[in-house]
């Protein structure tokens, strides 16, 4: 199932209280230029670069801008910024006004508390009205005028629930989704010069959809039609008509490939109406199906592809142009004459490029590194100019029907006679190599037990989640990490060294929501320690208890169970493998990792469990298959993998996920290799 995220996922992140941290200047100060010769006449031509808003941080914070959305003209724009810092994640909504000041969303709010919550943060096209939405009693939302920096108008709550709030028109009509009492979703419009609010629900707009749902809108500048997007159809909506006329419906698409996971992703309306991009494709990190739609929907024309080389596209202009970022620049293309124009010196280690609907302006987020290990984060606002003079490139992407269709290669199995039993029975016994707690502040109820191998002499021994009895308080998550270099010390990014007694050190942190972290470096052992609610005292108390064990929990035993003999690696070794034992021996999980040294081998994972697999059996999810001395067997198409069952225990054969089999082998290979793999596992 595609997991969807709507619009109000973005719409309704936190907004801390914090104070602003931003260097202003005038904006003739904050310019610069960037020049660069153009194609017809080889002069010089400047692009003028303003620095909207600015930020610094040190090397253990991160700080990123995101989720930019100027005004169609560039007067102004929204944006949010992310920080993490100490553990703790706050989110900021912010503006810039047609002044260049830069206000956050919380100083609209009424409420004189610490705790100021504002999100939803929307412009009207022309920049002169701002949507926002405060935690505020009996509000539903605020609008804000930006010229004379007043609220000058709120909704008061009703029957109707506002499940998300979509933009504002220039004649400050509200675009949201409600929904009342008994009743289904609906598009609403919401008349803020006559207080009325006119709604069209779903299951009327959308009757030939079986669940009717929403995911995104994208109105045009004038307000008289609205691009709605459920995410297996794009409709037009007609304001005056109040009817919703099919654009594009990929049902029967969904029906041809025989695949419900099956959507429609990405879709952009440039402001005026007139050009439209989406792309759809299968759910999947390789999708077996996918094409990407550039359409002009005054003239019908549209140019479908089934490749596109560009890292994404954000958005298009009324003159339809749209903005690509490719692996080496940003990119305009244009919808009506195909040309690609090269952006002139434009930095491309930014972030959230973004085209303004007038064509005239790109924002963008960019980060600066200093030599004290210090950061500035920067929000930017570049000039383009005329644009058609800017170089022109060949176009990366291929027509549907022109791509070429590489032969399907097949692959090559190879014996082998590895000792997985010694492998992971050592595993289990490096345990005794490291010390665990033995003092707590409560009694254990359970504890999850595991021990992991990553190859080389790098291991991980994992105890975690230590359950207490009769408390409320939260799991206690420990690990144990031997250093693979005596030098190399623990990562301890912003904890605190607290004590240290006999060459021991003990960092510790406390975050937001009482989220506790302690390390202590001992011995060449890094001990990672998570809760929450606890103590500093209790931390150091545990910490102080550790002790090395002369023996493990119970046996494991490795040699019940069997592993391949075959596989698509040349000359096979095992790489790494884990064992995770469950409150006892009758609840352990193997894993093992197979590699080679080839380019041409397959990494393959074996997990032996005595639990059922997510979706085993269900037709849904795969395919039910015949394999050789397995009592069942059931390929998984969305992970390519393998899954067998011999009345008893549970195999899983994955092969390395960062590898597209489906693409290169096809899917009767891919599923022939690992049945092949599975019969020779005894």
């Amino acid at each position: 199932m595609k997991k969807i995220f709507l619009a109000f996922a973005m719409l309704m992140m936190f907004v801390a209280g914090c104070s602003q941290e931003a260097a202003q200047e005038e904006e003739s100060e904050n310019t610069e230029q960037q020049e660069v010769p153009t194609e017809e006449e080889g002069e010089v031509t400047a692009l003028e670069t303003t620095v909207l808003y600015e930020h610094d941080f040190n090397e253990f914070g991160e700080y990123s801008l995101l989720s930019l959305a100027p005004s169609v003209d560039g007067s102004a724009i929204t944006f949010t910024a992310n920080e993490d810092i100490d553990s703790d994640s706050e989110h900021y909504e912010m503006f810039v006004n047609q002044k260049n000041e830069v206000i956050q969303g919380t100083d609209l709010s009424q409420e004189e508390t610490d705790d100021k919550y504002c999100s939803s943060l929307s412009l009207s096209p022309d920049g002169k009205s701002l949507l926002y939405n405060c935690i505020e009693l009996n509000i539903g939302f605020s609008i804000y005028d930006m010229e004379s920096k007043k609220t000058v108008h709120q909704m008061e709550e009703g029957d109707t629930f506002i499940s998300e709030l979509y933009g504002i028109s220039n004649d400050r009509t509200v675009y949201l989704k409600t929904s009342a009492v008994g009743d289904s979703e609906a598009l609403s419009l919401y008349d803020s010069n006559t207080g009325e609010m006119t709604h069209y629900p779903l299951e009327e707009l959308f009757p030939n959809e079986e669940y009717p749902s929403l995911d995104k809108i994208f109105p045009t500048t004038d307000g008289s039609k609205i691009l709605l997007d459920t995410t297996i159809a794009l409709y037009m909506f007609d304001v005056d008509e109040g009817t919703a006329e099919p654009i594009v419906n990929i049902l029967p698409i969904r029906e041809e490939q025989d695949n419900e996971d099956i959507f429609l992703y990405d879709s952009v309306l440039s402001p005026n109406g007139t050009y439209l991009y989406y792309e759809i494709r299968h759910n999947d990190q390789h999708p077996q199906y996918q094409t990407f739609h550039f359409h002009n929907l005054d003239s019908g024309e549209e140019t479908v592809l089934s490749e596109l080389d560009y890292r994404y596209i954000r958005n298009i202009d009324n003159q339809g142009n749209v903005l690509l970022r490719g692996s080496e620049g940003i990119f305009l293309y244009n919808i009506d004459s195909g040309d690609t124009r090269i952006v002139p010196e434009l930095s491309i280690s930014g972030e959230y490029y973004t085209l303004t609907g007038n064509g005239d302006y790109i924002f963008y987020s960019g980060n600066e590194s200093h030599e004290d290990e210090t950061h500035t984060q920067y929000l930017y606002k570049v000039a383009l100019g005329d644009s058609s003079s800017f170089a022109t490139t060949e176009f990366l992407g291929t027509l549907a029907g022109q791509e070429e269709t590489p032969e399907k290669k097949t692959f090559s199995l190879y014996d082998h006679d590895l000792d997985e039993v010694q492998m992971l029975q050592d595993i289990w016994n490096e345990r005794t190599s490291v010390e665990y707690p033995t003092q707590f502040p409560e009694t254990v109820e359970s504890m999850v037990k595991s021990s992991h191998w990553h190859g080389g002499s790098e291991q991980t021994v994992y105890a975690k989640n230590f359950r207490f009895a009769d408390s409320e308080r939260e799991d206690l998550s420990f690990s144990a990490k031997v250093q693979d270099d005596e030098t190399k010390g623990c990562l301890v990014n912003d904890l605190t060294l607290i004590e240290n007694v006999d060459g021991v050190d003990y960092y510790y942190h406390k975050g937001g929501n009482d989220y506790i972290e302690m390390v202590i470096d001992k011995n060449n052992v890094c001990y990672d320690f998570t809760t929450y609610e606890y103590s500093k005292e209790e931390m150091l108390a545990i910490g102080k208890s550790m002790k090395q064990t002369d023996s493990v929990p119970h046996g494991i035993h490795p040699e019940e169970f069997k592993y391949p003999t075959r596989l698509p690696i040349e000359k096979a070794f095992i790489d790494g493998g884990a064992v995770v034992s469950f409150d006892g021996e009758n609840t352990i999980d193997f894993h093992i990792d197979y590699t080679g040294e080839q380019e041409s081998d397959i990494p393959i994972e074996l997990e032996i469990t005595p639990t059922e697999p997510s979706s085993f059996l269900n037709e849904d999810f795969g395919e039910i298959v015949e394999v050789a001395n397995w009592q069942d067997g059931f390929f998984k198409l969305d992970n390519q993998s393998l899954h067998l069952y011999d009345g008893t225990t549970y195999y899983s054969i994955v092969p390395e996920p960062s590898t597209d089999l489906l693409g290169e082998y096809g899917e009767e290979e891919v599923k022939r290799m690992l049945i092949e793999i599975g019969e020779s596992i005894q």
